[in-house]
């Protein structure tokens, strides 16, 4: 959260030396707490838990305003649950594959990008007053999210392209294209060894 583009916290930032995990049920028993716990903590027992992990595709791009751009996501692949797209002023944009989209044909615009954004991750105002876009291939982004579930999903393979063009208001100039794919992995934990897979 301290790139350059996604500084999304202002003020000075906390150094983290050490990381723990902590796998908690939703109201659950203290019986079966305890059960989890031994679970848990036993070298023998094998792991395995869902997580939405993130893969970032960066681009700096020349752009000029009213003009549409291709950027293929090479970096992007597996089991995409949603893009989070960060580019000011894009008018509308489409993911397609081999030139044809992976939205249904439904190319969306400025407007249709905010208001699903609020409406589906968020529900508050943030997805409206800030130049950052979701695209959903879930019925349920927030709660893949927050359980690990997966709601729907698009496979990426690395060939995929953001089509998009840009407003009739952009100023001409060097910008930087920042997509975050939300993708579906699990947490392997096997004797001790912690292993990230798709």
């Amino acid at each position: 959260m301290q790139a350059a583009s996604k500084i999304f916290l202002a003020g000075s930032h906390p150094t983290i030396n050490d990381v723990y995990m902590t796998v908690k049920g939703y109201a659950e028993t203290n019986n079966a707490a305890a059960l989890r716990y031994a679970v848990f903590n036993d070298k023998n027992m094998h792991l395995r838990l869902p997580f939405p992990n993130f893969i970032d595709h960066k681009e700096t791009m020349t752009l000029a305003a009213s003009t549409t751009y291709t950027s293929t996501m090479k970096t992007v692949k597996g089991t995409i649950i949603g893009l989070f797209v960060s580019l000011r002023a894009i008018a509308s944009l489409d993911i397609q594959l081999a030139g044809k989209s992976l939205l249904g044909g439904y190319i969306r615009t400025h407007d249709d990008l905010k208001l699903e954004m609020a409406e589906l991750l968020l529900n508050n105002s943030f997805a409206l007053n800030k130049d950052c876009y979701f695209i959903s291939f879930s019925s349920d982004p927030a709660g893949d999210y927050g359980s690990g579930n997966v709601s729907g999903y698009q496979a990426f393979t690395g060939e995929d392209q953001l089509v998009f063009t840009t407003t009739a208001a952009l100023s001409a100039g060097a910008y930087v294209l920042d997509v975050a794919a939300v993708s579906a992995e699990h947490l392997l934990i096997d004797k001790g060894v912690v292993e990230a897979s798709k």
